[in-house]
Parts: structure tokens; sequence; C-alpha cells
């Protein structure tokens, strides 16, 4: 008999962004009947494990006991042989094909059940039947509910599926009485199919709660039936709002569960999800500290490896750095001492790997990241060419952290979020466009929440590059493209506004759009605010919402930019106020940025790098030199520590510029012609067209006409591209996208489509 478990719980790591770096939330839960999900946007987390998908488990099947004849219990006999399928005619009902109990009674010992059906589009009608319910035998009974079960497969599996006539078959089969186990397992069944295709919330309730009041006694094999009922009724509820019957239900569940390790270990993973959609990481690293001791005890080492690696999530999630570090420890010390098989061996070095890339990340440490990322790379090569042997595997043990083909995209996301931030901006785009391939190919068959995550987070990435790169046109299309693909959940374009808004004032700003950057930038900034604990109202979008002040803080956060989105929105919006000539709005946004921000700064490498930039640029505008080489040379030597390539590139260009104002002509030609050999590599086109516009100033001043002429030209060239993108990106449709801050969202045409997995043309 197929064990009925199902895909369990996801909640996936998507990993923290290098610029927009507030983490993308999802909660699905794959669906056992189809590709259907159902989405929960609320846990602002996404890390833990879920069980992996074996055969069978997309079929309507029920569990029985290889008895001849009907037990104590009443369960019904089965048999070692399937009969082969067929058509089922008009007058007697033939048993096809399906996964539910099978008879061991003959053919040839049981007089064949003569039943008359009627199938129509509105349902199924038993014409004629024996008299009364007492006339048949077990064996009877048995037949009509393996043929109606198998009927109710056929219906759902056809293309396209007739869920009517599946949940007609499975009423049908409670009309006639049947043992106890069997009865839940068809409450269960037609509490799922309800679940995920009606609306109708009593008859799901009903199903579900009856399922799981007759399958409170039921022993093996048949106790999973309360859990799974326990399972989506919670489910239910949390789609409802009733969080708090969801958590009643699932406690439950987990007092009855001591004796099958595997829903222990599920429900213990499903509860610290609840706790997450609370924000209450506390609780939720001790359920799984509970859940890795449950599994110790166990003797499920692999199991107890991915309880710990989802506490390093949640950990790394809060920034509660030395925890994540010495939990990151004990994992790998478990992993390396792993008695399991290669294949889980593997599996954990891979979880432990990208948590402890994603560490560097998120510390901004580039470089420090660079080694572990290569034994990443090479790792999930070795994983891929694996090949897992699923009858060895406890039932414990049958979890997993992400499918492998989920990983190859994370990997690729991961590589994309290290190039960005070392500056390596080509390098970024191509393996930002293997990563969407990947996701192309996978959401032919695959409709998973957690590949538009995934989507979404690439598409942030190119956007960036493409900005840095001089290819705005391509950028604005993709910032569309973002929008739309957020759009298609509410929950997920609620939960992404802040990052979206950003985008758009990053593209604003580099139109020369200063004014509708600054709103773009301020709304992003009210939508975090709105999200901060203690906070319920739901942010106006208004030009007018935009413009009030809730705070008398410049940054209109509770308390200043608490966050690394937050501090990147504001150091970006300093930009801003400096480029409009507002120095006293600048002033005060970044003393918001270096003392309500000062944790964040001091915990990441590349924010503080970008923060010194910003003061340093501030004294380079308000003319005190001193100062803006002083902190110029401290974004220098950050960069240089990490190999920030672009912050470096930044802070020397206008170091060069300083030299050459104060007319050290040697010293500024040597830091100018430095940085453009740099930002040739990277490539950045602003730092291009500023390093060829003074390169040829400083040949006039050597008196240098070829030197003076080559770069005129190549100063011409630069201005041209950037003209003439800039004139195509004012002419598409989505660049109406930087006046949007009230309203729907403004729609556009189809005329462009998505251009992110197209080769990088300047």
């Amino acid at each position: 008999n197929t064990s009925p478990y199902r895909a369990d719980r996801l909640m996936a790591i998507v990993m923290f962004f290098q610029i927009l770096a507030n983490s993308a939330l999802l909660i699905c839960t794959p669906n056992e009947y189809s590709g259907l999900v159902s989405i929960n946007l609320s846990i602002p987390l996404n890390l833990v494990v879920f069980n992996r998908n074996y055969p069978h488990l997309n079929r309507l099947h029920a569990t029985t006991r290889k008895t001849g004849q009907m037990n104590p219990r009443g369960s019904f006999p089965v048999s070692n042989a399937t009969p082969a399928p067929g058509p089922i005619p008009p007058v007697t009902i033939q048993r096809p094909r399906f996964s539910g109990p099978e008879s061991t009674t003959s053919t040839t010992a049981t007089q064949p059940l003569i039943m008359r059906t009627r199938i129509s589009p509105t349902g199924v009608t038993i014409v004629s039947a024996p008299a009364t319910e007492n006339q048949l035998s077990a064996a009877q009974v048995h037949e009509c509910y393996a043929s109606l079960l198998g009927l109710a497969e056929y219906f759902r599996t056809i293309n396209p599926p007739n869920i009517r006539l599946v949940i007609h078959c499975l009423k049908s089969i409670l009309s006639f009485k049947l043992p106890v186990n069997y009865e839940a397992r068809t409450h269960l069944q037609l509490g799922k199919v309800l679940f995920l295709h009606s609306k109708n919330e009593e008859q799901i309730k009903f199903h579900l709660e009856k399922a799981r009041i007759l399958g409170a006694h039921l022993r093996a094999p048949d106790d999973v039936i309360k859990f799974e009922a326990a399972d989506l009724l919670a489910d239910f509820y949390e789609r409802k709002g009733k969080r708090y019957e969801a958590t009643c239900i699932l406690n439950d569940a987990m007092r009855l569960s001591n004796n099958n390790p595997y829903w222990n270990c599920r429900l213990l993973l499903k509860r610290a999800q609840a706790h997450m959609a609370d924000r209450d990481v506390n609780s939720a690293c001790e359920l799984l500290a509970m859940g890795s001791e449950f599994a110790q005890l166990h003797s499920s080492e692999y199991t107890r490896g991915l309880f710990l690696l989802s506490k390093c999530m949640l950990l790394l999630a809060s920034r509660q750095l030395p925890e994540v570090t010495n939990t990151l420890t004990v994992a790998n010390r478990l992993i390396e001492k792993l008695n399991g098989t290669a294949y889980q061996r593997e599996a954990l070095r891979l979880f432990y790997l990208i948590i402890h890339v994603s560490l560097y990340l998120l510390a901004g440490q580039a470089k420090s990241a660079h080694p572990i990322l290569r034994q990443l790379h090479q790792s999930i090569q070795l994983f891929m060419s694996m090949e897992e042997d699923l009858s060895s595997t406890k039932e414990v043990d049958r979890f997993q952290w992400m499918p492998r083909e989920y990983m190859v995209i994370l990997i690729y996301l991961i590589s994309v979020m290290q190039l960005m931030q070392s500056g390596m901006l080509e390098r970024a785009q191509h393996s930002a466009e293997k990563g969407l391939t990947q996701i192309e190919k996978l959401s032919i068959f695959d409709n998973n929440p957690l590949l538009t995550v995934f989507h979404l987070s690439l598409l942030e990435h190119t956007v960036m590059g493409r900005l840095v790169m001089g290819a705005k046109t391509r950028a604005v299309q993709d910032i569309g493209h973002a929008c739309k693909l957020s759009q298609s959940c509410p929950a997920l374009m609620y939960r992404r506004l802040p990052q979206l808004h950003t985008l758009i004032g990053l593209y604003a700003m580099s139109m020369n759009c200063m004014n509708q950057a600054e709103n773009q930038f301020k709304l992003a900034l009210r939508y975090i605010a709105n999200s901060q604990p203690g906070s319920n109202a739901r942010p106006g979008t208004s030009l007018a919402f935009v413009g009030a002040s809730t705070t008398d803080l410049a940054s209109t956060l509770s308390g200043g930019p608490r966050d690394s989105l937050s501090v990147l929105i504001c150091l970006n919006l300093a930009l801003v106020y400096i480029r409009k000539g507002d120095t006293t709005a600048c002033e005060l946004l970044l003393n918001e940025v270096f003392t309500a921000g000062l944790p964040v700064l001091e915990g990441c490498y590349c924010l503080r790098a970008a923060a010194a930039y910003v003061r340093g640029f501030q004294a380079f505008y308000e003319n005190r030199l001193q100062d803006a080489k002083a902190a110029l040379r401290e974004t220098m030597r950050l960069g240089n520590e990490e190999e920030l390539n672009r912050l470096s590139t930044s802070a020397l260009i206008t170091l060069g510029q300083i030299n050459l104002n104060e007319r050290n002509i040697v010293e500024a030609h040597k830091q100018i012609g430095a940085s453009i050999t740099a930002a040739n590599k990277l490539p950045d086109i602003g730092i291009q067209l500023w390093a060829t516009a003074l390169l040829k100033d400083v040949a006039n001043l050597m008196m240098n006409p070829e030197e003076e002429r080559l770069w005129f030209d190549e100063h011409d060239k630069f201005s041209k591209m950037v003209i003439y993108d800039h004139m195509k990106a004012t002419a598409s449709p989505e660049h109406r996208l930087i006046e949007w801050l009230e309203g729907q969202m403004p729609d556009w045409s189809e005329e462009h489509p998505s251009t992110s997995s197209q080769p990088m043309v300047v």
C-alpha cells in the first residue's frame, strides 16, 4: 500500500537582496490533487523544509489492510492483483485501475453487483440499485467504493478535469455504510477537493471536521487521516484570517503526534511558520529547537540537521548574527559526522553553504563570500548528478529543504547578488539570464509561487544592473514586467510595494526626473513605516500622503531607518536632495542614517561604504574638500577590503575631480585614468561619461591635443548612446510608472515583451 503522504509546507529561502535587501515573504502549500497552490504572504520569512514528492501522491487513495475477511475494524479485504482497466459498461460496473484498496475476493466467488448508473455533465446518478443496503455484502460494498473512487480519479485526471463529477462520485461513496477508516478518508478527500476548488466554506469545514473526528481514534496506517485533516483545517482557518482557531487545531494535532515522528516534525514546522506570521522569531526558534531534539531522539541526524539549518535561517533573517554563527558551527559538525546516505549529506551541505554565503552577503562582504560561493557551485554540480534511494529512506527523513531544480535557480540568484556587490555587472547579467531561463522552463509545468519570488528577485537585480550600464529602456521594461508579476497576487503586490517604488525611484534618478524620484522614495519609506510593528493602517498612496509628515523625522520612519532597505532608500534620497540643491533636507536625512541606522551600517560593509560615499559627495558639493577627501578615502578603504569595485571606482573618480579642481594635475590624471579603466570593466556608463569628460580637460591642461581628441571622441560616443537610450526610454509606455503614486497601476500596451533573457546590448 502506498502511504498517503502529500507534499509538505514550504517556507523556502529567498535570499536577501544586495540592494533591495528586504526578504520576499512566502509560504505555499503544494496541492495533493493538482498543481494549484494556496498562498499566504503574511509571513516575514522564507525558510523551512517540506517532504519529498513520492510516487502516487497525486492520486485519490484509500488505506486498506491485506486480509481476506473483514476485520473487526471493518476494513475491506484487498487483492494482490490489480484488474486491468477497461470501459465502464452501462449495467455492470467493472473496477478500473486506481490507487485505492483492492479485493482479494475472486470474481468467480462473488456475484457481480448489478447497478445501473447515468453520468451527465451535472452528476452521477444511480438509476437502479439493490432494494436495500443490507443485501450488499462487504465485498459488494467494496466493489462500489472502488468503482466510484476510480471514477472520481478519472474525472480528476481528464483534461480539463471535471471537479463537479469528482465531488459527486465521492459523495456517492458516503451513501454506503463504510468502515470508519474508509468514511474518514472519503470525508478528507472531499474536504481537500472542496478546499481547492470551491467557495462553500460550510461544506469544506464540515468534511474536514468529520474526517478529523472519525480519524481521532484510528491506528496506523489510518492515523494519518486526523493529521492531514487538521493540517488542511488549519490552512482553512488561516485563509479566513482566524489564526487563533488554526493554532488550537495544530496544538491538538501535535499532542496526538508523539508516536508519529513524521507528522510531529511536520506540525512543528507548521507551528513555527505560524509564529513567524506573528513575527515571533523567538517562539519559532524554540519550536525548531524542539524539532531538532525530537529528531535526535528518533535517531534522525538528517532531519535534525534540517531543523538546525532552518533555525539558522530564522536567526539570519532577524539579524541575530552571533547565534547564526554558533548554530552553523553545530550544523557543520553534524554534517561532517552524518551516518546517512551521500545524497542526504550533500543536501545538508548545500543548505549549509547557502546560509554561510548569505551570512557574508548580508554583511556586504563580497570578497569573503566568493570562496564559499565557489564551493557551492561545486556542491550543486555533484548533487545534481546524484540519485536518491527512496526505498532506504526512513519515514522521519521524508523531508527536503527545496527541490533540486529550485536550488539551481537560487544559486544563480546568490551568484547575481555576489557579482552585483562586487560591481561585476556584465557577469551578473549573464547569471541572471541563466536563472530566468531556468524559471521559464520550470514555469511550463510548475506554478509554484516560489518561482515568482525568484523571478522578481532576479528582475530587480537585472534592473539595477541595467540602470548602471546605461540600458534604461530595457530597465524600465523589466520594471513593468516586475509590476505585472507582483500584480498577479494582491498579497505579494502589497508586500513588494516598497521594492517596486524603490526601483521606479532609481529609474527616475537615472532619467534626471528628481521630483518624481523623491516622491517614489518617500512613498517607499511610507510603506515601510506602515509595515513596522504597531502600525495597522494600510498606507495611502496619494501625493498628499507622500508629502504629509506623520513624524518629525526626515525619513518619515518611526525611530528612523532601521533596516537595509530603508537605509538604502535614504541614501539615494540624500543624493536626490544633493542634486536638487536642498542641503538642509540632505543633512537632516543623513544625520538620521548615521544615528538610527548606525547598527545597520555597522553590520554591512556595502552600506557603510555607500553611506561614506554619500557623505563625501555632499561635502564635495558644499566645497568642503578636506571632509570630502576623508569620507571618500574611507569608501575606498572599505571597498578595497571586500572588492566593492563600483563604490571604489565612484570614490576614485570623485577624488580625481577634487584634485583637478585643486589643479593637482598629475594626481588627478592618475586617479581618473584608473577610474575609467575600472568603469570599462564593470561597465558603468555614468563613470565612463564623467571620466572621459575629465580626461579631455586634463589633456587640454597638459597641452596634449592628440589625447584630448581621443577622449573627446570617447566622450561623444558615450554621450550619443546615453541620449539615444534616454529618448527611447522616455517614449516607452512603462515610463509612465514614474508618476504612479495613487490608485491603480497605470496600464501600458504589451508592445514590449520582457527582455530579461535577451543578451545585453549597449
